[in-house]
């Protein structure tokens, strides 16, 4: 289980947008995500969110992303390029993190293995993201599958690395 803030950038910055701003001062939000991970022994991810219908469930085979991470891999850091995959919807976000830090991180690939995950993710009550206006819930779901998959699969990720998985957002 899993609680990630959200995220603002303060002086623009934002890393949905390329080059947009100058410097910036990251903050942590009151609002967040929570998460539920599990791993699965079928090679598929599986994303469930508590308000499906706005964000459906959706799965997928993780070798889709590892065909990603493998074609893209200088292609995170350089920020060239188009989409891979529309940020319209939302496990799109998923699919990014995931392929950066199986591009980007040295050993994750190897430590996940032939295995799977199961996401389930919500945001409710007092402490819920919005789903638009700035604050940015991208930065907190990347947040809840890092330090999820940090914590199942005993990736040893730092929490510049942590961090840094924003980067999928590109």
């Amino acid at each position: 289980v899993v609680a990630s803030p959200g995220r603002d950038r303060v002086f623009m910055g934002h890393t949905d947008f390329p080059g947009l701003g100058g410097p910036t001062i990251n903050v942590a939000t009151e609002g967040e995500i929570l998460g539920v991970l599990q791993i699965s022994d079928d090679g598929k991810v599986y994303l469930s969110n508590a308000d499906a219908g706005h964000y459906p469930n959706v799965d997928f085979p993780l070798d889709e992303i590892r065909k990603v991470a493998i074609s893209h891999k200088s292609w995170f850091r350089s920020y060239g390029g188009g989409s891979v995959w529309s940020s319209s919807h939302w496990d799109s976000y998923i699919r990014g993190a995931l392929a950066f830090l199986l591009a980007e991180s040295p050993g994750v690939n190897e430590k996940i293995g032939p295995r799977g995950l199961r996401v389930y993710v919500t945001s409710g009550g007092g402490r819920a993201l919005p789903a638009t206006g700035g604050v940015s819930s991208s930065s907190a779901l990347t947040g809840v599958l890092a330090v999820g998959l940090n914590a199942l699969f005993g990736l040893g990720l730092s929490l510049e690395q942590l961090a840094e998985v924003d980067f999928g957002e590109y």
